[in-house]
């Protein structure tokens, strides 16, 4: 019933600034899901330096849209909306020079059956 009309948007993986580059590389569970994620939320950079789990994200997954859970002024907006519609910058903008998104985990499911 519902199913048939639900469709995967998008992915979206937390990863801590704090932790996450450690966890990245002990957890294999927790690199495949930075892996197949369209927008990594990078939550706690307040607390800590993230150059190491950029370069880390940058290897799992180069082509996920990053973004700043600090810095997103409409979390409903990260998690259900498009950056591009809302007008928010993905964060990566902030580390490296050239942005790079792309959906393809979302490809891979087109529809929830």
């Amino acid at each position: 019933m519902l199913d048939a009309r639900l469709h995967l948007g998008r992915v979206v993986t937390v990863v801590d600034a704090v932790t996450g580059a450690d966890t990245l590389l002990r957890f294999a569970e927790a690199s495949r899901q930075a892996a197949v994620a369209d927008a990594l939320v990078i939550s706690k950079t307040d607390l800590a330096r993230f150059e190491a789990l950029h370069e880390v994200l940058a290897k799992i997954n180069p082509a996920a849209e990053r973004i700043l859970a600090a810095a997103a002024a409409d979390p409903g907006l990260v998690l259900f909306g498009s950056s591009q519609r809302s007008g928010f910058v993905p964060s990566r903008k902030l580390l490296t020079p050239s942005i790079r998104t792309a959906s393809i985990p979302s490809r891979l499911f087109s529809r929830l059956q």
